[in-house]
């Protein structure tokens, strides 16, 4: 396999504190998927990073190397990517615009005509990667801005709500699934109950994402006969509509998709949403061309959040593990 610096920042986390938990909470995914993340790279590998024993974990040699030389690599990294952002001497009228994804399609073309045609002295410079990973370079002043599902807790970040995020029911036309919808205040509905037996196509390597779907499936008491698992939501939502299984997924991709899915909310208790939010350093306060920038996605994209702050919402914020 080939080395890639997040599995260096997850072994070497765990090294350095000890356990998977901590490592975990640090890099801001939950346990399960960082453990799942090293028995995939251990397996590609073919030795152990780690020995497991009963409440600890130790690192094998090759996990001492890799966390010793692969603090170097990522020390140099981030000095490479502080002298090349120096070197580029960036003017003011430039806005470094990272957004989470799986959300370039339905958001970056939009925005980037957008701002140019509020104004067109605007440069963005957009960058695209996985939601810790840009929250990591926000730290790093690699970005200034970033467009991403509720962050978690971060210090030193602020944060505006853009708008809710409504998690979907992907079903193809004529699945039997169809016909356990049902209406409610003009909306459709399914119980995830009721599709349980039915397999899924949910997408992969997508923790915080993954997590929130896990909250609905426990809540129907559902485990989901998941039969693949693609690399991003667009990929589920055409493996839907080939007639592979059910999705769940967010209704950016359903607001793009080409395909011949019929998209229905969750039945439950609780708010089936995430929130979108606009993140950017509080140290740091945007420059004026930045909140230009993100005054026209609040203007092109934001719903009734836009303006409010998160401790007025009534949103559990401890069930979806922000």
């Amino acid at each position: 396999m080939s080395l890639q610096f997040r599995l260096i920042e997850i072994v070497s986390a765990v090294v350095r504190l000890g356990s998977f938990s901590k490592a975990a909470e640090e890099l801001y995914i939950s346990q399960p998927a960082l453990s799942q993340y090293i028995q995939r790279a251990e397996s590609e590998l073919g030795y152990p990073l780690f020995r497991r024993e009963k409440g600890s974990c130790a690192p094998t040699q090759a996990g001492k190397i890799l966390a010793q030389k692969g603090d170097f690599l990522l020390h140099y990294r981030d000095d490479l990517m502080r002298d090349m952002a120096a070197a580029a001497s960036l003017p003011s009228e430039v806005v470094r615009f990272g957004m989470a994804n799986g959300y370039t399609q339905r958001y970056f073309s939009d925005t980037m005509l957008g701002v140019l045609e509020y104004d067109p002295q605007i440069h963005l410079v957009p960058v695209e990667d996985y939601t810790n990973r840009l929250i990591g370079m926000l730290r790093h002043r690699e970005v200034d801005i970033v467009l991403v599902p509720l962050p978690p807790e971060v210090p030193g970040m602020a944060r505006r709500l853009l708008r809710r995020e409504t998690l979907l029911l992907a079903v193809p036309a004529g699945h039997p699934a169809n016909d356990l919808a049902f209406d409610e205040k003009g909306e459709k509905y399914i119980d995830l109950a009721q599709v349980g037996s039915f397999p899924f196509v949910i997408v992969k390597d997508a923790p915080r994402f993954t997590d929130f779907c896990d909250f609905f499936f426990k809540e129907a008491g559902v485990t989901p006969n998941i039969v693949f698992q693609p690399d991003n939501w667009t990929a589920c939502d055409t493996m839907v509509s080939a007639g592979m299984g059910l999705s769940l997924l967010p209704c950016v991709t359903a607001e793009c998709s080409k395909n011949n899915n019929n998209y229905y909310r969750i039945k439950s208790r609780y708010p089936t949403y995430r929130i979108l939010t606009v993140a950017y350093l509080a140290d740091q306060p945007l420059s004026s061309t930045a909140e230009k920038v993100v005054e026209q996605i609040e203007r092109m994209f934001g719903d009734d959040l836009v303006g409010k702050k998160l401790e007025e919402l009534e949103y559990p914020m401890s069930i979806y593990g922000s």
